[in-house]
Formats: C-alpha cells, sequence, structure tokens
C-alpha cells in the first residue's frame, strides 16, 4: 500500500510538470517578423515539442494591448522605443536585441527610381509601424510627388502592392525575399537615409519559464542564421551605406 501511495504522488508530480512545461506559449510579434518567427518557431519545436501561439500586428497596437493587460509572453517588436516603454513600466524582465530590419522600396515588375516615381506608394503608419516611420524619414530626404496610401502595418502596406492597389511601396526585405521577389524590382535603401530599424523583443514580468527557454535559444548560431537568411542584419555586421 505505501508503495503505492508513493507511486500516485509520483505519477502526479510528473504529470504536474509535463503540464506546467506545456503551458501554451503566448508571442506577440510585429508584421514585418511574422515570416521569420514562424520558421524560427518550427526550427525550436523540431527538438523542443511546445505549443507556440503566435499573434501578429502592429509594434504601436501590440504594446498598446500589453499596457491594457493583454496576456502575451514575448512582444517581439519592430523598434527598441516600445520594448524601454514596458521595461520602464515594469511590464517586463528581460530586453534584447534580436535583429536590424532593412527597408526597401518594392516596384512589382519596375526599375524602382523613387526620385521619379509619382504612383500612389504604400508605407505603413508611422505612428504604429517602426518601418512606416523609416519610410517617412527616407521621404522627408528624397521628397518625391508622389501620393501616400497608409496601411495600419507593413504587411498591409505589402498587401496595397502585391494585389495592384498601388504601383510601390515601402515593405521590409524579409518580406520580398520570403515572396522570391527579384532584386531588380527593389531597392535596398541605404541606412543613412534612415535611423536604424532596431527590432527588440521583451519577456514579459510574468511569462512562464518556457519563455525564457526561447529567448535563451533565440541568440543561438542556429537562431541567428534562420533571421540572417531571413533578410535581417544581426547586431550590425554587414550594414549598407
Amino acid at each position: 500500500m505505501f508503495r503505492d501511495g508513493r507511486l500516485i504522488v509520483f505519477l502526479f508530480t510528473l504529470i504536474l510538470a509535463q503540464n506546467t512545461h506545456a503551458e501554451s506559449l503566448r508571442l506577440a510579434v510585429a508584421a514585418n517578423f511574422k515570416s521569420t518567427l514562424t520558421s524560427l518557431v518550427d526550427a525550436y519545436q523540431t527538438s523542443r515539442p511546445s505549443d507556440i501561439e503566435i499573434i501578429p500586428g502592429s509594434t504601436g497596437a501590440l504594446t498598446a494591448q500589453i499596457i491594457q493587460g493583454a496576456p502575451f509572453h514575448i512582444l517581439f517588436a519592430a523598434d527598441h522605443l516600445r520594448p524601454e516603454e514596458l521595461e520602464r513600466r515594469s511590464l517586463s524582465r528581460t530586453r534584447d536585441t534580436y535583429a536590424m530590419g532593412q527597408l526597401v522600396f518594392w516596384t512589382p515588375g519596375a526599375v524602382p527610381k523613387l526620385d521619379t516615381f509619382a504612383s500612389p506608394i504604400a508605407v505603413a503608419n508611422p505612428r504604429h509601424a517602426p518601418f512606416g516611420l523609416a519610410a517617412q524619414q527616407v521621404l522627408a530626404k528624397l521628397k518625391p510627388t508622389a501620393r501616400l496610401v497608409y496601411g495600419n502595418n507593413v504587411a498591409q502596406a505589402f498587401t496595397f502592392v502585391q494585389t495592384g492597389n498601388v504601383a510601390g511601396g515601402f515593405v521590409s526585405l524579409a518580406q520580398v525575399r520570403d515572396q522570391n521577389i527579384p532584386t531588380e524590382h527593389y531597392w535596398l535603401v541605404p541606412k543613412r537615409y534612415h535611423a536604424p530599424v532596431t527590432q527588440q523583443f521583451v519577456v514579459m514580468k510574468n511569462a512562464p519559464e518556457s519563455a525564457d527557454l526561447f529567448a535563451d535559444w533565440l541568440m543561438s548560431p542556429e537562431a541567428e542564421r534562420l533571421i540572417s537568411d531571413a533578410g535581417y542584419l544581426i547586431n550590425t555586421m554587414g550594414e549598407h551605406d
């Protein structure tokens, strides 16, 4: 009987541990990084089976949701300002840079020449989307005459161009690479035209341990290779002029 009791306690403890480990991990991600994060999660799960949910949106909107109590465990932002804000509000316990975003001007079926471009241009809303803010800085320097069409985030700006609603737009290099768009149809914007798109993540203060494990893995050579291949810079290596 005593052995049976110990066995029951052991099994109950094992089940509890498994349930804790299997807690669903909720990842909020800026629209530009969604496809890359999906690839990262797939790679992570090959050797670490886990329940992970990805929730995309604009960095500004996701940050506002977190401040209002949204139950996200990690935010992958497209800038460093919102993660810093969450840290100041004592809502996070870890903050780090995971990538440097690269901005492109994309014109399907044509050679991108922004200085002579007269058709409407798709841009992510600079109030919510860091890639939109970077695009705004480029436009302020080059002063094209084209009308601007704003998307809620860089994914919507990409869709505007992809569907033919506009003839060109500012999107991320990762997006055009993900769709195998020929290099002659986009212009990789030199970094001197806009402030760096420093993309940081934050692990929320009340996130489970599985969030820390995923964040640690994100800094591994395997994860950094996937991020680099997708079209992002790691730290400042390889930045274009």
